[in-house]
């Protein structure tokens, strides 16, 4: 039988989980309030939703793991 590979943890940080649910409910309340007709309201939950979508990027400690993990200077 063929050993299985190591893999790497591809878990999802919790505070991603906060600010996607943050999102998709702010998309969902902009989409009650255009259809009720409350264009401003909506607009600024929009913005809000905008903002919390920015979190969701990940930090550049994360985009290059091999150098966070040795403490090694980026290039």
């Amino acid at each position: 039988m063929a050993a299985m590979p190591e893999t790497e943890d591809t878990g999802v940080p919790l505070d991603q989980i906060g600010w996607g649910a943050t999102v998709v409910i702010c998309l969902v309340t902009v989409v009650i309030l255009l259809l009720s007709g409350y264009v401003g309201y909506g607009a600024v939950v929009f913005a809000v939703a905008c903002s919390a979508a920015i979190n969701l990027r990940l930090p550049r400690e994360r985009a290059t793991e091999p150098a966070a993990r040795t403490g090694q200077p980026r290039d």
